[in-house]
């Protein structure tokens, strides 16, 4: 069966990841960590004009992995 866990992750205006917890673990504690490290690997770009006016914004994340 597929194994997920969701992430909520913080993100400022330039791209970069301020905060990241777990909201929904996979049930396993390796997948859970592996996933925040790619996470934490992801190269994001500024958000755009007039989006970028805000401090930092939230987002909900999905990791699941296909067998």
């Amino acid at each position: 069966s597929d194994v997920c866990s969701s992430d909520l992750l913080e993100i400022d205006e330039e791209g970069i990841l301020l905060s990241q917890e777990v909201i929904q673990s996979s049930g396993s504690k390796d997948f859970d960590e592996t996933a925040m490290i790619g996470v934490e690997e992801l190269e994001l770009k500024p958000l755009p004009e007039p989006l970028n006016d805000y401090a930092s914004y939230k987002v909900n994340l999905r990791i699941q992995n296909y067998q």
